[in-house]
């Protein structure tokens, strides 16, 4: 398996009931003023899609500004 970084869609991230919190919306102030944030973590799903396993609230803020992808991590079976 190989370590993968590249902008997701977030449409194809599924996550739990997540709730806008103080930190999310922090992040998303940030995100407006040009910050950059590390890239979520997630795990591979059925059908192209991905599961969050760590960045909730860098999620949220991206969802709250509307963008369409995230950065993240993941990893990918090798070719063979």
């Amino acid at each position: 398996m190989s370590r993968v970084l590249a902008p997701v869609y977030i449409s194809l991230i599924d996550t739990d009931r997540i709730p806008i919190g103080p930190v999310s919306l922090l992040y998303a102030i940030e995100l407006q003023r040009g910050s950059c944030f590390p890239p979520v973590k997630l795990q591979r799903a059925a059908h192209g899609r991905f599961i969050l396993k760590d960045g909730r609230h860098r999620f949220v803020a991206h969802k709250l500004l509307g963008y369409r992808m995230i950065n993240a991590v993941y990893f990918s079976k090798e070719a063979k």
